[in-house]
């Protein structure tokens, strides 16, 4: 995979006093980003760094955030402090080196790469006419990751789409341009960000429709699809919801039980029957892998609260996800840890840490996979105007069915009403979709308040949604340099 780094300088003027906003972006390209888009060549290049850089937020902020500020994980006194101020809810704006500056910078880094790709890569159809469709292919690629950015920013700094009726507070900024010293960027609303998101999903569907690509590792029109059904289903719009899962569903067969561990654990000999978006840890260095590694004194442990969510031994994910044990895996020595609850979805066993080219081993984070869809549309049929409460039930069926390598029919599920589903198709979130980055968000689209068991270590066990710890700060290095920038309600003189 190509690589070519240079880090510029992003400038975003405030005020015409010329007060200007830094964001250290590393630009796949060059400093001369003109010139270097002037080549097919570079703009390819440029697509490759932009699926690496994906890779990079998607392996620590997009997934780690959501899940330590979440109440099914617990810290170790092996974490290291910005991961435990996440888990205690002391983040703050003045955390230069902690999540509220680097997941903003590693999410607005993303977008500007494919900003530029957006911007420069039209030009190149005159100069190279036998390319214009690779030209759209790649441009295609680059609406779909900033989406996936502006999406993932909103999840972080952004109260849910429900926060208010109408979804009139506070967005993220949205720059669909490169930069340029005289840009004024203020936050928009959240219907706002929601309104380019969507839009972006959908031009990038209309040009992947097309190509018909396939690979996991890259968009495609069945990810676009995949992500509007996740989009609409945090927006409360459940017909959508429910339309574009059941498309998705239609192409992606779930992976079967006996190669549902390895699709996590091993996805250079399986990538996943079911995988729809992963980034690829080829030869990278794993920041995720390091937070849970069971045989290293890892730094943070499922709950308590989360091991209670599972009723069935067998359950595959409770016994082999959640579980490490040195015997199992092969191991003959003292060097590789003890038995322990611990996640083991990025852990790598030393025989898989080189391959054939001597390269390491490595995780490969999912975006979305084909069992969230079923939990989509699960969710959305207990919740539409006219609820289906059977047909949510049979979608839980055939993810526990699975898990358990039972028929669907030998699954039993009890419930009377609305309330009762939701609450099951909660559950089965957490099962499924625990260390995926998705919890933290689902408490807050729920309304829920944060509850952590008592056993958890945390000095914050109890969230009251709406809480203003449910979204992270702006940082202070943008508040001090932006004027136009509004910080998060709560955040506002803290120290």
């Amino acid at each position: 995979m190509k690589r070519i780094t240079t880090y510029i300088l992003i400038v975003m003027v405030t005020s015409t006093a010329g007060c200007s906003s830094f964001l250290e972006v590393e630009n796949i390209g060059k400093s001369t980003t003109p010139s270097f888009f002037a080549e097919l060549t570079g703009l390819q290049s440029a697509y490759y760094g932009l699926y690496s850089a994906t890779y990079s937020f998607y392996d620590d902020y997009a997934i780690n955030y959501p899940d330590l500020a979440s109440d099914l994980v617990d810290t170790t006194p092996n974490a290291e402090e910005a991961q435990t101020d996440i888990y205690n809810f002391l983040a703050l704006p003045e955390d230069n080196a902690g999540y509220p500056r680097m997941f903003w910078r590693g999410a607005y880094s993303v977008v500007t790469n494919a900003n530029n790709i957006i911007y420069y890569g039209p030009d190149l159809k005159d100069d190279y006419p036998n390319d214009t469709d690779e030209i759209d292919r790649i441009i295609a690629h680059a609406y779909f990751i900033r989406a996936l950015m502006f999406l993932n920013l909103c999840n972080a700094y952004c109260q849910t789409y429900t926060y208010t009726t109408d979804a009139s507070h506070l967005g993220i900024p949205l720059p669909i341009h490169p930069i340029s010293f005289n840009d004024v960027i203020a936050r928009s609303s959240l219907k706002e960000a929601y309104v380019q998101i969507i839009e972006d999903f959908n031009t990038a569907l209309m040009t992947l429709e097309k190509t018909g690509e396939t690979d996991v590792y890259y968009a495609s029109a069945t990810a676009c699809r995949a992500l509007l059904a996740r989009v609409y289903l945090y927006m409360g719009n459940y017909d959508l919801a429910e339309q574009y899962a059941s498309e998705v569903i239609e192409e992606v067969p779930l992976t079967p039980y006996a190669e549902y561990e390895m699709m996590f654990r091993y996805p250079h000999e399986n990538k996943g029957k079911e995988a729809i978006l992963r980034m690829s840890g080829y030869d990278k260095s794993s920041s995720i892998s390091k937070l849970y590694d069971p045989s290293n004194s890892p730094k943070a442990v499922p709950s308590a609260k989360l091991l209670a969510q599972f009723d069935d031994p067998d359950d595959i994910r409770r016994q082999r996800l959640l579980h490490y044990d040195p015997v199992y895996e092969g191991y003959e020595d003292d060097i590789h840890g003890y038995e322990m609850d611990a996640c083991v979805k990025y852990y790598v066993n030393d025989k898989y840490k080189k391959d054939n080219n001597g390269l390491y081993g490595h995780s490969d984070p999912f975006v979305v996979r084909c069992s969230e869809m079923y939990l989509i549309r699960a969710e959305a049929l207990c919740n539409r105007t006219n609820p289906d409460l059977d047909g949510a039930a049979s979608d839980l069926k055939a993810l526990i069915a699975r898990a358990t390598n039972k028929s669907e029919g030998d699954i039993v599920l009890e419930y009377s009403g609305q309330d009762e589903m939701d609450t099951l198709i909660e559950r089965e979130r957490m099962r499924e979709l625990c260390f995926e980055g998705h919890r933290l968000l689902d408490i807050a689209r729920r309304h829920q308040n944060l509850e952590r068991d008592e056993e958890s270590p945390a000095t914050t066990k109890y969230l009251a949604y709406p809480d203003y710890r449910f979204v992270l700060p702006i940082c202070q290095l943008e508040m001090d340099s932006n004027s136009a920038m509004k910080q998060n309600p709560g955040y506002e003189g803290a120290e």
